[in-house]
C-alpha cells in the first residue's frame, strides 16, 4: 500500500460527506424513535433503509443508553415463531413495559394474512394468530415456554391471543412501505382492476398509516459513505489501523457494484481477513465478496 493509494479521490471524499449526512439523519431518527418520555405513548415506529446501514444497531444502542428494556426479534422468523416469542415476553413481564424491536420484517410482511395480523397489532389490539399449536414445538410441562404458550392460548385452544398493552414496537426494515398514491398508481396501471399486486400494496400501505414511518433511502455513493463514516469516525473495525481502513474502503468503493454485500458487516468481515491472512487477504476478498456474474 503506497501513500498514493491511501488518499481518497475527490469523488470518494464527496461520497464520504454524503454518507456523513445520511448517517446523521439515521442517528437522528434512531434517537427520536427511542425517546424515553414519549416511547410508550406513541405509534409503532417503522424505519426503512437499505440493508446493512446500521438501523437496528443504532436503535439497540440508544435503548441501551436510555436504560429501556427491549427484546429484539428477527423479522425473518415465521408468524408462528413470532407468536411464541411474544407469548414468552408477555408471560415473563406481564406488568412491565417492553420495547419489541423487529429486526428486518421481511417474512412477517410477506403475505396478506401476516400483514393483517400485524395491522391489528400496530393498532394496539391484542395479538391474535389462529394456528393450532404443534405438540413438537411445545417444550416439556413446567418449562417457561410451555407455561407461556398455555397462558396465551385462545379459549378454544387454537392459536394465540396475547395482551400487548405493555409493548411498544420499533421495526427496522429493508421493505419500503407504499404510500396511498403508490397504490392508486398500481390500480390505474391495471385499468382500474384490482389484482394481487394492488391488494398487497394496499395492505402494506395500511401498515404505513398505522406507524410513524421514516424512509431513509441511500444511493450507492451515500451507502458507501455511510460505511466509511462508521469505520473512520465511529470506531468501526477497531482491530485494524486507520491506513488499513482507508485501503479497505477504497477497495469497496472501486468494486461496489460487484460486491455481494455492501454493508458495515461486510467491512467487518473484510477487516477480519486482513488480520487472519495478511499475505492473501485481497484474494480472499475477491473470492468471498465479489459477485462473479458479469465479470467474464
Amino acid at each position: 500500500m503506497s501513500q498514493l493509494d491511501l488518499k481518497f479521490t475527490k469523488h470518494q471524499t464527496l461520497a464520504l460527506e454524503q454518507g456523513r449526512i445520511r448517517r446523521n439523519a439515521l442517528i437522528k431518527e434512531a434517537k427520536k424513535a427511542t425517546q424515553v418520555d414519549s416511547l410508550f405513548n406513541s405509534r409503532p415506529v417503522y424505519i426503512y433503509g437499505p440493508p446493512g446501514i446500521g438501523k437496528t444497531y443504532l436503535i439497540e444502542k440508544y435503548l441501551n443508553e436510555y436504560n429501556v428494556y427491549f427484546k429484539t426479534i428477527p423479522g425473518t422468523v415465521s408468524m408462528y415463531a413470532f407468536a411464541i416469542e411474544l407469548a414468552i415476553i408477555a408471560y415473563l413481564r406481564p406488568n412491565d413495559k417492553t420495547v419489541i424491536v423487529i429486526d428486518d420484517c421481511d417474512k412477517l410482511l410477506s403475505n396478506a394474512e401476516n400483514v393483517n395480523v400485524m395491522k391489528k397489532l400496530f393498532e394496539g389490539k391484542p395479538f391474535e394468530y389462529a394456528k393450532r399449536i404443534r405438540p413438537a414445538d411445545v417444550d416439556e410441562e413446567g418449562t417457561t415456554s410451555f407455561e407461556a404458550i398455555q397462558s396465551a392460548l385462545n379459549t378454544e385452544g387454537v392459536g394465540f391471543k396475547i395482551d400487548t398493552k405493555n409493548f411498544h414496537f420499533i421495526v427496522t426494515s429493508n421493505i419500503r412501505l407504499p404510500e396511498e398514491n403508490d397504490v392508486r398508481k398500481i390500480l390505474i396501471k391495471n385499468d382500474g382492476i384490482p389484482n394481487k399486486k394492488y391488494e398487497m400494496a394496499s395492505h402494506l400501505s395500511a401498515i404505513r398509516s398505522r406507524c410513524a414511518t421514516k424512509d431513509l433511502d441511500m444511493s450507492s455513493q451515500e451507502k458507501w459513505g455511510n460505511v466509511a463514516h462508521v469505520l473512520l469516525f465511529d470506531e468501526g473495525c477497531p482491530t485494524i489501523a486507520k491506513e488499513q481502513k482507508v485501503w479497505l474502503l477504497k477497495y469497496m468503493h472501486s468494486n461496489f457494484s460487484d460486491l455481494k454485500e455492501t454493508s458495515i458487516r461486510t467491512a467487518e468481515k473484510m477487516a477480519d481477513l486482513m488480520l487472519s491472512d495478511p499475505e492473501n487477504y485481497e484474494d480472499e476478498w475477491y473470492n468471498d465478496f465479489i459477485s462473479k456474474k458479469g465479470l467474464y
